[in-house]
């Protein structure tokens, strides 16, 4: 495809000419002998993915590959595209398609909007009247590709951002949830104001497809903004669309647009950012991956605060390494990176609460409780005791009127889904009831009516810092306290 890209379309035009431009040997004819033009088996393709045997939309550029006995290139020079360039034309069936291009290897052309209805189609190539052997071609309402920097349908997808119209690569990534990403692509179908073959679409009223297509940025669903045909050109359409919050970080993150049941081909773009950008807490130490521009050796950056080491990659990553102590505690904390001259560049990392089971296991912790103004050592133990039933309490405390002890039949595996446990004995969980007991029931006020203890895991392994509350009511009334401590032992 060989047009006059305007304003923000500059440099589409020159990806879109490198993509759709190719030199094949020319084929000689024997001496005496006239060659009719001719077509590769399986020779056409949408001609921004190049996937092959894949059927062509109508509305769609392809690309023909074959021997089309020309002398050199020839280029179309003004819209509406001709449908004869150099003495050479393709047919799809009776109807002549509009050619941006043609050379001895390659045609390319906008497949007719009249082959709409159809699901085949003859294909043939014409030179100076003369015919040469056609072919039959799927044909779909959808075929869907994305134009890409290295003409070969991978890698650095044909994609601007909506604000500079710069491509979305290293050197300009996109934010997540901020960048509204325009992705040229063709093969999308049917569109509202649909001009005619070979004609350029209007700016107003806009060529809007009828059926929305699904974008996906590293298998997330970005939210569609505007599909439809790029206005001012033949057959390429422009999908905008806001990138997801959670898209993760680096510098070839997969893109994707799925339309009906037809799927692109995959490409991919840069999105700034953290790599990992999460942890679970009571991990660590992990090297964090920092993507983004203007980087320099002397670059800072701080976590939640704090100044870290920085390792110096290149003008767009950095790395730093997070520590355990940095990592201990669940929470979202901000990283800065401060540039020379005072730009910077902010993110979020987020420490997630352990997903742990207690499968059966038992929990010993030695721990500080605080109960109104008495602070007092003391021993937790979390005991299995069989299935999912666990014997839960706290040991004899003299200070206190009482110190809970009871059993209880947890749900199932695993306990939790966050990163604490709550052992209730007023709740019935799995279908066993929870019971109160008290080894030493002559202690005065001893009787306990119930009983709460919550603890908090960083992580469960031995040596690991938990916290939590203690909660029980005596004859004396409620008792609540709060505690830290640290795990002496996982059985």
């Amino acid at each position: 495809m060989y047009w006059v890209f305007r304003y923000r379309r500059a440099l589409l035009s020159s990806v879109l000419l490198t993509s759709l431009f190719c030199v094949s040997s020319k084929a000689q004819a024997p001496a005496g002998q006239v060659l009719a033009p001719s077509i590769n088996t399986g020779g056409a393709v949408n001609a921004a993915s190049y996937a092959a045997g894949a059927p062509l939309a109508p509305g769609s550029i392809a690309a023909i590959f074959g021997n089309f006995l020309l002398g050199g290139p020839s280029l179309y020079s003004a819209l509406p595209l001709p449908t004869n360039l150099s003495g050479l034309s393709v047919q799809f069936g009776t109807v002549s398609a509009p050619l941006f291009y043609a050379s001895s290897g390659q045609v390319n052309l906008q497949v007719p909007w009249e082959l709409a209805a159809e699901t085949t189609s003859p294909l043939s190539v014409s030179l100076n009247g003369q015919a040469g052997a056609g072919q039959t071609v799927p044909l779909a309402p959808f075929s869907p590709g994305i134009f890409t920097l290295n003409a070969q349908g991978t890698g650095q997808g044909v994609i601007l951002d909506s604000v500079s119209n710069r491509v979305v690569d290293d050197l300009n990534p996109a934010v997540p949830g901020t960048t509204v990403v325009q992705i040229f692509c063709t093969g999308l179908g049917a569109v509202t104001n649909q001009p005619a073959s070979g004609s350029p679409a209007l700016a107003s009223p806009p060529a809007e497809t009828t059926t929305t297509p699904t974008v996906t940025v590293a298998g997330l669903p970005a939210v569609v903004r505007f599909s439809g045909l790029a206005p001012g050109y033949v057959g390429l359409y422009e999908v905008n669309a806001m990138l997801p919050a959670a898209a993760p970080a680096g510098t070839a993150i997969p893109v994707v647009i799925s339309i009906g049941d037809a799927i692109s081909n995959t490409v991919t773009m840069a999105v700034q950012g953290l790599l990992p950008s999460s942890a679970t807490a009571g991990s660590g130490p992990i090297d964090v991956t920092i993507y983004g521009t203007g980087f320099t050796k002397t670059s800072s950056v701080t976590f939640n605060g704090t100044k870290q080491s920085v390792t110096f990659v290149s003008g767009t990553e950095l790395t730093v390494t997070l520590s355990a102590a940095e990592l201990a505690k669940a929470g979202t904390y901000t990283v800065v990176v401060t540039n020379p001259g005072g730009s910077s560049m902010s993110t979020n990392f987020t420490v997630n609460s352990a997903v742990f089971s207690l499968g059966g296991h038992s929990v010993n912790i030695n721990a500080i409780v605080t109960i109104g103004n008495q602070i007092l050592p003391i021993a937790i133990g979390a005991l299995a005791i069989g299935g999912s039933v666990y014997s839960v309490g706290i040991d004899d405390q003299s200070a206190l009127p009482a110190y809970p002890q009871f059993q209880v039949g947890l749900s199932a595996d695993p306990v939790s889904t966050g990163s604490n446990v709550t052992f209730n004995s007023d709740t019935a969980n799995g279908g066993l009831t929870s019971s109160m007991y008290q080894p030493d029931s002559t202690t005065a006020g001893s009787t306990m009516s119930s009983a709460s203890l919550t603890i908090d895991f960083g992580a469960l392994a031995a040596g690991s810092a938990v916290s939590g509350t203690v909660t029980f009511g005596t004859a004396q009334g409620t008792v609540q306290g709060n505690f830290k401590g640290i795990i002496i032992s996982v059985d």
